[in-house]
């Protein structure tokens, strides 16, 4: 690539792990027990989940995460286009507060459903005040990442009032938000392929187009925010090798 830059949201391929990529998941059969560094996620878009067994996979998600320290949560979130938006809401609310209580990266998918999330994000808020000022135990929310974000510079603010980085990849490009590109890069952004395709043939030019066409922006601070962040996600498992 022609900039050493950082890769916030990608998907397995069968190619090897790269170190210079976040890896999510968004299926119960990607969920692999390896003691590596690896994302689970899961985007209910299938019918079969009922609310039974989402209790049970959130179980199973806490199990992962206590015995793998290096395991993080994502993707996972709310998407108007699959339905059973009670469950989705309610697993969302289960893998937030799972992420502040084992302190692991969080990457959150949104489609159409921004209004549920900034809900669900005030709700926990009000829950934890309430539990700091019975107990005084103070919450703390490690990196949390919304991607695919194609939404405007307004909402992008408001996220991050919530402490949520928005991480955009090429389909931003398209939007009619892309002509605020340098109002987004003043907020801060993270950039990621969320490639998916079988290999990694062709990713390393998807990527690098990506990073060149915002270059030609002139944009000041998203190099710089890409190699801060990717710092603080690296620091969450000590045998990153990024």
């Amino acid at each position: 690539m022609q900039y050493s830059l950082f890769d916030f949201h990608r998907h397995f391929t069968t190619s090897k792990k790269r170190d210079d990529a976040f890896y999510c998941t968004s299926s119960l059969d990607e969920w692999l027990d390896n003691g590596e560094f690896y994302s689970l996620g899961l985007l209910l878009s299938d019918k079969i989940y009922l609310s039974e067994d989402i209790s049970a996979i959130t179980r199973k998600l806490e199990k992962l995460l206590i015995g793998n320290p290096n395991a993080q949560i994502g993707e996972i979130g709310l998407d108007k286009r699959f339905g059973q938006s009670d469950l989705q809401k309610a697993f969302l609310v289960d893998c937030i507060n799972l992420s502040h209580k084992y302190n692991r990266i969080l990457s959150i998918h949104c489609v159409k459903s921004y209004d549920s999330l900034i809900s669900i994000l005030k709700y926990i808020e009000i829950q934890e005040e309430k539990e700091t000022k019975r107990t005084g135990k103070i919450f703390y929310r490690p990196l949390t990442i919304l991607h695919g974000f194609t939404s405007s510079l307004e909402m992008a603010n408001l996220l991050k009032k919530h402490n949520i980085i928005i991480s955009i990849n090429p389909k931003f490009l398209r939007t009619k938000f892309f002509t605020r590109i340098l109002e987004f890069d003043r907020l801060g952004f993270l950039i990621e392929s969320d490639w998916d395709d079988i290999s990694d043939s062709g990713y390393e030019e998807y990527f690098d187009d990506f990073i060149n066409e915002l270059d030609q922006c002139n944009l000041k601070n998203f190099k710089d925010i890409n190699n801060e962040y990717r710092t603080v996600l690296t620091n969450f498992s000590s045998n990153w090798r990024g």
